[in-house]
């Protein structure tokens, strides 16, 4: 692989990933989040590919910025899955957990 083709592939992934911030930024959509992480570990994996090629020691990696996007996005998607497994689970029940799901909507705004 040449390394237009490989800067092709990562430019790539980074518009993709760029797009679904942008998604993410407007209100925390659930399938951007999701779109978001995949395409984060599709390039980690690719650049892993990458690195396990070269003959050096020396590793590609993923900027920290974008990193803490991951993170940040991961933590965010675990309370709304939270949320709707909480609120599947509640269809069942009486009464609704409300004051559990008001303190997720609370740690989904922070």
């Amino acid at each position: 692989m040449n390394h237009q083709q490989v800067k092709h592939i990562s430019n790539d992934h980074y518009k993709k990933i760029k797009k679904d911030i942008e998604q993410v930024s407007g209100g925390f959509d659930l399938e951007a989040i999701h779109r978001l992480r995949v395409e984060y570990k599709k390039l980690r994996a690719f650049f892993r590919m990458l690195s396990a090629g070269k003959n050096s020691d020396e590793e590609i990696r993923v900027p920290k910025k974008l990193k803490k996007y991951y993170a940040i996005s991961g933590n965010i998607r675990d309370l709304q899955l939270q949320q709707q497994r909480i609120l599947e689970v509640a269809k069942q029940m009486a009464k609704r957990p409300t004051v559990y799901l008001r303190l997720l909507q609370e740690k989904l705004k922070n």
